[in-house]
């Protein structure tokens, strides 16, 4: 008896119902489209295909960045591309950015749900990426107000990141002291350095500050065991996998990105349900007045065990400091190690840097008609590297921010610059974020000199992601600049 597979009948009736659905989903785009001819829609890029729209294009680039600002070139700074079935409008200029987070901030409020933040966010319950409404209001204010705001930073955050980089660079230069080559130098992977110490910093505010429990967090295996299951976590955020464009194909998992997302969900609900079982035990012995309860402790007692938005309260903690975590590392690592590429290529900027440390030692759009359910993508890239605002955008030239660009702010309504982008979703955690970053950046440049290893450039390769990381490691050459007693 022949199997199923092999009957003529079955492939014909597999081929026939496979036909009709592009039938239907080719009517549906053709309609979409054919309805929003009415209005004057921003001008769609050339070579989509059916049914895919313009993933092809996008699959070939390894940085979609510079892709979509080539398009901006020819299209204008406003364009529409097609992931699948979903439109989407890149806007590539600071005046458009200004009516999107101004005029439309309300409008453009909410997120796409994106397969990653299903199955990793707990089910969309990972506030950065909610959609808008009463539950991402109610978290981001918990969020801000109990960790984010003024006090908190200069109460705790800023006491941990002085003593944990304090910390870092003693244990540096005890590195430095021990591995020395003939040259009075150690060779360093720079961008791993910054994110053990990044990590320490944001797990001891999250889930270890000011507690005696001698809760696991602040061991090093555990920062390590957290930080790659982060980095994964980050890294299929920055992905768009075909169940994104095509949902009728999410159960093929095509390239088993969900697979692969379940794994890393496990690993991290692994890693924040054992961090919530402790404090709960703890929790009998800590007062809810005391200033130096870290974000679980808070967390737990604003909670009480109630519902938000129908997620329970283990729910919401996990997912919430999950977002506090992978926001508060994976960005500032990132701008660290370009900090210091660009200072290691521009080495008159670095010394310069470091005689100024000396000195005071010892972070419709446009006209068009956008139809609803259009998804917005930013390129910050080809804003913040504008000719228009910037001369020579390519030049590292930080002494602007002291002449021609002293003006700009990333707090003022100025959209030539947004790192932490802008309106009702800009970043909770900036003013922590500039802190943090110069903090660490300018104790790193004032206690150590640096170098390349064999004086060549720094590699500027890029790897896009949900940041847009550096390719390569930053390896340097190092010894201390300072006396040793400073390090002790």
């Amino acid at each position: 008896m022949e199997s199923l597979h092999q009957d003529p009948n079955f492939n014909l009736l597999c081929g026939t119902i496979l036909a009709i659905l592009i039938l239907i989903l080719s009517i549906h785009v053709w309609l979409k489209s054919s309805s929003s001819r009415k209005f004057k829609t921003p001008p769609e890029v050339a070579g989509a295909w059916p049914i895919i729209g313009h993933m092809p294009i996008l699959a070939k680039s390894h940085l979609p960045h510079r892709t979509f600002a080539s398009m901006a070139d020819k299209y204008g700074p406003i364009f529409t591309i097609r992931l699948g079935l979903s439109p989407a409008v890149v806007v590539s200029s600071s005046e458009i950015a200004k009516e999107c987070f101004t005029k439309h901030d309300l409008t453009l409020a909410s997120r796409p749900q994106l397969l990653a933040s299903e199955v990793m966010g707990y089910n969309n319950a990972f506030f950065a990426m909610a959609p808008y409404g009463p539950y991402w209001r109610e978290v981001r204010k918990i969020a801000t107000v109990e960790l984010l705001s003024t006090q908190r930073i200069q109460s705790l955050l800023n006491p941990v990141v002085a003593a944990a980089t304090d910390s870092a660079i003693k244990e540096l230069h005890k590195l430095w002291t021990e591995n020395k080559n003939d040259s009075g130098h150690i060779c360093l992977d720079l961008t791993q350095w910054f994110a053990r110490l990044s990590m320490n910093i944001v797990l001891k505010i999250v889930a270890g500050e000011g507690r005696n429990s001698g809760i696991a967090v602040v061991d090093e295996e555990e920062n390590w065991r957290c930080h790659h299951a982060l980095s994964e976590f980050m890294q299929f955020l920055g992905l768009f996998p075909v169940a994104d464009a095509l949902p009728f194909m999410r159960w093929l998992d095509l390239g088993g990105h969900e697979k692969s997302m379940k794994r890393t969900a496990k690993k991290l609900d692994t890693i924040l349900s054992g961090w919530l079982e402790e404090h709960k035990r703890n929790s009998r012995n800590l007062s809810d007045h005391r200033s130096d309860r870290d974000f679980i402790d808070v967390m737990l007692s604003t909670l009480k065990g109630m519902e938000i938005g129908g997620f329970d309260a283990d729910t919401v903690l996990k997912a919430t400091c999950l977002a506090i975590i992978a926001g508060g590392t994976d960005t500032t690592i990132t701008t660290l190690t370009w900090a210091v590429s660009l200072l290691l290529n521009n080495l008159h900027v670095l010394r310069k840097t470091q005689e100024e440390l000396d000195a005071q030692i010892d972070c419709i759009i446009n006209g068009y008609h956008v139809p609803r359910g259009t998804r917005l993508i930013l390129n910050l890239w080809k804003i913040q590297t504008d000719p228009k605002a910037w001369p020579e955008p390519m030049k590292f030239s930080p002494e602007r921010f002291l002449s021609s660009q002293k003006d700009i702010d990333v707090k003022n309504p100025k959209f030539e610059y947004m790192p932490f982008g802008s309106g009702r979703r800009i970043c909770p955690g900036m003013s922590f974020g500039l802190q943090s970053v110069h903090s660490m950046l300018s104790r790193f440049l004032h206690a150590f000199e640096i170098s390349t290893p064999d004086g060549s450039p720094v590699d500027m390769s890029e790897h896009f992601g949900i940041t847009v990381n550096k390719l390569t490691p930053l390896e340097v050459v190092l010894a201390p600049r300072l006396p040793d007693e400073v390090y002790k």
